[in-house]
C-alpha cells in the first residue's frame, strides 16, 4: 500500500506514511476490518481494503475525515480547507475495545460514529446510537494525589512531634 506524494497537498507536500491499524472496532461497522493509515502532514488519509480476503492483496481507498460535532478537543480547520487542523500525524492505537486512536501534534484523536462527523455508513445503526456517546467525568487523580501529600506531610510532622525529633 502507499499513495503517490504529488497528490497530496501541493503546498505543504508529503513527508512519509505514518502506519496505521486495522480497525477490528463496531464503532464504525464501514471500517471494519480495513487498515487504517496516513500522511505525516495529516493531509490524507487512507483505508487498505483487502480483496480477497486474507490474500495480501490490498487496494487503498483516500478517505474523508474531521472532527465529530461533540468532540472535546477544539478542533479548527486548516486555514482554505475543510480538513482539521491535526498537525502531524505521529502514530495509530488501539484500545482494548478495539477503537482505534490517532496520537497527532494537536492531540489524541479517537475514530468514532460517522454519523458524529456528518458521514454516512449503510451499516450504522443511527437509530440505537441517537444519542451522543457518554463522555467519561473528568479525572480526580490529580486531586487526590495532592490531597494524599499532604495528609501524608502532616503526618509525618505529627510523628516527628511526638518523637521529640523537632
Amino acid at each position: 500500500m502507499g499513495y503517490y506524494h504529488s497528490d497530496i497537498n501541493k503546498n505543504e507536500g508529503s513527508a512519509s506514511i505514518t502506519g496505521g491499524y486495522f480497525y477490528r472496532s463496531q464503532t464504525d461497522p464501514c471500517m471494519f476490518g480495513r487498515y487504517l493509515y496516513a500522511d505525516l502532514y495529516a493531509g490524507a488519509m487512507w483505508a487498505g481494503t483487502e480483496t480477497p480476503e486474507n490474500s495480501g492483496n490490498f487496494t487503498s481507498t483516500k478517505i474523508p475525515f474531521s472532527c465529530g460535532r461533540d468532540s472535546p478537543i477544539q478542533c479548527t480547520s486548516v486555514p482554505g480547507s475543510a480538513l482539521p487542523s491535526l498537525g502531524y500525524i505521529f502514530s495509530f492505537g488501539e484500545d482494548n475495545r478495539k477503537d482505534n486512536f490517532i496520537l497527532a501534534s494537536s492531540g489524541v484523536y479517537r475514530v468514532v460514529r460517522p454519523s458524529r462527523c456528518n458521514y454516512t455508513c449503510s451499516k450504522e445503526n443511527v437509530t440505537a446510537v441517537a444519542s451522543p456517546s457518554p463522555t467519561s467525568p473528568p479525572s480526580h487523580a490529580s486531586q487526590r494525589h495532592g490531597s494524599f501529600s499532604r495528609i501524608l506531610v502532616l503526618f509525618s510532622s505529627l510523628l516527628l512531634l511526638l518523637l521529640g525529633v523537632i
